[in-house]
C-alpha cells in the first residue's frame, strides 16, 4: 500500500486554514486514483487543498486556482507565492 503525506509537516503547509489533515488526504487518495492533468479550485484561501492535489501527483499539467479575493489572509499570500516556485 501506497504511503499517504502527513500533511502538517510539509514545508508549504501553512499553520491557518480550514481544511484539516483527514480531507487532505481524502483529496490525495481521489487524485492519485483518477490522475487529472486539470484541476480547477475555487477557493485558495491558504493553498492546503491546493497542496494536497499538487503534492499528490506528477501528471497534473495545469492547476488554476479562483479566488475572489486572494490577499484576505496574509499567510496565504505567502503560499501562493511558494506554490510557483516549488514544482
Amino acid at each position: 500500500m501506497e504511503k499517504s503525506t502527513y500533511f502538517p509537516f510539509h514545508k508549504l503547509w501553512c499553520s491557518e486554514g480550514h481544511f484539516n489533515n483527514d480531507q487532505c488526504l481524502f483529496v490525495e487518495g481521489l487524485v492519485k486514483e483518477h490522475q487529472p492533468k486539470y484541476c480547477l479550485e475555487t477557493g485558495f484561501c491558504t493553498g492546503r487543498s491546493a497542496l494536497a492535489v499538487l503534492n499528490s501527483s506528477d501528471q497534473i499539467k495545469k492547476f488554476t486556482s479562483i479566488d475572489r479575493n486572494f490577499d484576505y489572509r496574509e499567510s496565504g499570500m505567502e503560499k501562493e507565492r511558494d506554490f510557483a516556485y516549488s514544482k
